[in-house]
């Protein structure tokens, strides 16, 4: 008879535990659905301010502003980020991001003169950082592939598209790609090659061009980080 007693009891509990579960998705998913609201929030040296979160089909998440102002004036780490942990960072962030179905961030605060801000539309990125804007797709399956629509170097005036391959089981990456001065919009260098990010086997051409004038503003920047 105790014994009964003992699995009822142990029953009762795991339908009790069971319907909590249940309860709490269900309230999760009725307010997502309506849509979260928070106007700061701060977590340790991040803070966010008006951040909008919402269920559809996939998560949707907007937020006005994002400081990371304090993670910048910190020391820089002299430990080595290996490829390898990039390579799984990246499957991360890319794991993460398929989670939402439109992803905006309208300001980051990088420090006092510098912000930068991220688009993601379900399909392709877009983002706009201190001297680069691009806009590009990233997918993940055996390899990761990474689809540059446009990407836009602002100081040295330097447009780039293409595409690349990353195999992690070679730990290998192949791209090509396609460089136009905007100065110079006849002019185009085409970019194909294989790297394993030490070493590096690189094929050029390039159109004709009349001059190489658009080359010396990253000739410039090289010779001032000397």
């Amino acid at each position: 008879m105790n014994k009964r007693k003992h699995v009822s009891k142990k029953v009762f509990n795991v339908i009790i535990l069971f319907v909590a579960v249940f309860t709490l998705l269900v309230v999760i998913h009725k307010t997502l659905s309506n849509g979260i609201h928070i106007q700061n929030l701060k977590i340790g040296k991040l803070g966010i301010s008006e951040l909008y979160l919402k269920l559809n089909n996939k998560l949707s998440l907007e937020v006005e502003r994002v400081d990371l102002s304090s993670f910048f004036h910190q020391k820089p780490t002299k430990k080595r980020l290996e490829v390898s942990d990039l390579i799984k960072n990246i499957r991360y962030g890319i794991w993460a991001v398929s989670y939402f179905e439109k992803l905006k961030v309208k300001e980051i605060i990088l420090d006092d003169k510098n912000k930068a801000n991220i688009f993601f539309d379900g399909s392709k990125y877009e983002l706009e950082f201190p001297g680069i804007k691009g806009e590009f797709s990233l997918e993940d399956d055996k390899n990761i592939k990474l689809k540059i629509i446009n990407l836009l170097f602002k100081d040295i005036k330097v447009q780039v598209d293409g595409n690349a391959h990353y195999s992690p089981k070679a730990r290998k990456m192949a791209f090509n790609l396609i460089v136009k001065p905007l100065i110079e919009p006849s002019a185009a260098i085409y970019l194909q090659g294989l790297t394993d990010l030490k070493t590096i086997e690189l094929k050029i051409n390039t159109s004709p061009m009349k001059s190489l004038a658009f080359l010396k503003p990253l000739f410039q920047r090289q010779s001032q980080k000397i």
